[in-house]
């Protein structure tokens, strides 16, 4: 929990209380980075889609700026197609056009939470994302015009 604590305070409890499996990044013996992994992605959808999710992704200060989070996305989002996952669920900012690209190639459709920004919704769907999840559906649906 110390290298969730470095990066994010406020998610030690998730961590601590967190039923979901954890993907670690080890760096010279060390905890890099972090993230949760769920296969059915707190999502309930009637026809029993399952819809993965990658959450709380962290990278520890010192070592940070060498593509760890953005790497254990990559995977994460392999793994939940090996587990017969069709959506995926990615949270900004732990998420690029390669990312992206990789999963519709493998057939996974690729949702983003949230964007209530309509220039930063713009820039996910110019991405490649598939749906956004937004508190502002008014405002950033407008970009879509």
């Amino acid at each position: 929990l110390k290298a969730v604590e470095q990066v994010a305070p406020d998610w030690v409890d998730l961590y601590r209380e967190c039923d979901d499996e954890i993907l670690l990044a080890i760096c010279d013996g060390e905890i890099a980075g972090f993230e949760m992994l769920n296969e059915y992605g707190g999502i309930f959808t009637k026809n029993a889609v399952k819809h993965g999710c990658i959450g709380c992704v962290g990278t520890v200060p010192k070592f940070r700026k060498r593509g760890i989070g953005l790497d254990m996305t990559a995977r994460s989002v392999q793994i939940l197609k090996d587990r017969g996952c069709d959506k995926v669920q990615l949270f900004k900012p732990y998420f690029n056009k390669e990312m992206i690209d990789r999963a519709h190639a493998n057939g996974i459709i690729c949702n983003v939470f949230w964007s209530d920004d309509p220039e930063e919704a713009k820039s996910f769907l110019d991405m490649g994302i598939d749906t956004i999840l937004t508190n502002r559906y008014g405002v950033v649906s407008q970009i879509l015009k």
